[in-house]
């Protein structure tokens, strides 16, 4: 029996307002190519009229480099470990000249015509792969699929719900069609596997569907907050969370899943932010996800480790955090998360001329944030050089914050 779509479809106040109203009705379909400038525009016009949820942008992002790869220069610049100087430059050109004809191609679109064309019609892609992926992952929790049968958390089935609501709202009267077709099309995606690949089929789309809802419990936490949320920040990955009024913006990268520390050599995941704010002060934000309620609730402190020297392997050696200086986080005033904290400047400053150094002199540096519980303190200094237990930087946040100063200072 299906837990999902035997689901009366509500649009309550779970909608971000920034979603509603913009598709009704069935879905028009026009002429679309999912090439790289078509996604970039449809990034572009999202980045203006910010009409997508933040898991749709995030996808958008996927598929952008995904389809970079479909370009004719970039094999010989990035697929193969002999490509030149001259290759990766002709490659950059490329995808900057694609990016302009893309950006310019709808500089002139309103708003309405944007939903009611390009971002109507990524969101039917994205829609219809996800709304399969989410039937498919269903195998998961009765293993007629898989071997693996998972009981789903009550804030799983929460989420899940949310996220049918969510795409019946996007359908609207084209909902029961749009589920028969995925249906159909998830059956075709099964009978194509050998019966031992239909499990990998499974649970790949569960792991998708699983970063649409971190990505939804996210946005919707953050706007239950009384934040917004703001993807035009550059052209990468990273977006802007900020109060609907007044200061505090942060920029973080996508969300990701969080070490959180309950003695020394043990560690729960809890879905988080990595991000920096204008004070140049980085910052984590951890989200509650009915998983970790518990530990969240005992979080004690949080640290932020730093290299204080360059050496080569450095992070391989069982001492590495004793080779470091410990910043204390304070707790982040109007914090959109279940804990935020922020770290003093001064160590994103040693960071950023670490990583300076690091694309000038080859040097090594690395940095650790630390969050635990009362029992995961003081931290063991010998880890064992457990680089996968170490909560590491977003370097995508710290190259942002660098080129951001060296704009200002010009």
């Amino acid at each position: 029996m299906r837990i999902l779509i035997i689901i009366c479809i509500s649009l309550a106040a779970i909608m971000p307002a920034r979603a509603q109203g913009n598709t009704q009705g069935d879905i028009p379909q026009i002429e679309w190519k999912t090439s790289y400038a078509s996604w970039v525009a449809a990034l572009e016009l999202e980045r203006r009229c910010a009409t997508l949820y933040l898991y749709e942008a995030r996808e958008i992002h996927r598929l952008i480099a995904e389809s970079e790869k479909t370009l004719p220069t970039w094999y010989k610049a990035h697929g193969t470990n002999r490509s030149t100087p001259r290759e990766m430059e002709l490659h950059t050109e490329e995808v900057a000249a694609q990016r302009k004809t893309a950006i310019d191609a709808v500089s002139s679109f309103t708003c309405e015509q944007a939903n009611a064309s390009m971002l109507t019609s990524a969101r039917s892609i994205i829609s219809n792969r996800l709304l399969k992926d989410l039937l498919l992952s269903e195998y998961v929790f009765n293993g007629t699929v898989s071997d693996i049968t998972l009981k789903p958390t009550e804030k799983q089935v929460e989420l899940r719900n949310r996220l049918v609501q969510v795409l019946g709202g996007i359908y609207g009267e084209g909902w029961q069609a749009a589920k028969d077709n995925a249906e159909q099309e998830m059956n075709k995606e099964l009978e194509a596997q050998m019966p031992q690949y239909q499990r990998s089929v499974v649970i790949d789309a569960y792991r998708r569907v699983e970063d649409a809802l971190q990505q939804l419990l996210v946005e919707l936490a953050v706007l239950q907050a009384g934040h917004r949320i703001d993807v035009n920040v550059n052209d990468a990955s990273l977006y802007a969370i900020a109060p609907s009024e007044g200061d505090g913006m942060v920029t973080v990268a996508p969300v990701d899943m969080l070490k959180l520390h309950t003695n020394g050599k043990r560690y729960v995941l809890v879905p988080g932010l990595k991000g920096i704010d204008e004070a140049g002060r980085l910052v984590i934000m951890m989200f509650d996800d009915g998983q970790k309620t518990k530990e969240l609730d005992a979080l004690s402190a949080a640290r932020l480790l730093v290299q204080d020297a360059a050496l080569t392997g450095a992070t391989y050696k069982d001492n590495w955090r004793s080779m470091t200086t410990s910043h204390e986080g304070t707790p982040l005033a109007n914090c959109p998360a279940t804990a935020c904290y922020a770290f003093p400047a001064e160590a994103t400053q040693k960071i950023a001329r670490h990583r300076i150094e690091y694309d000038i002199n080859g040097y090594s540096y690395n940095a650790e944030y630390y969050l635990g519980t009362a029992e995961a303190f003081p931290i063991l200094m010998d880890d064992g050089g457990d680089r996968l237990g170490r909560e590491h930087l977003d370097i995508e946040v710290i190259d942002y914050w660098i080129a951001r100063q060296e704009t200002a200072g010009q």
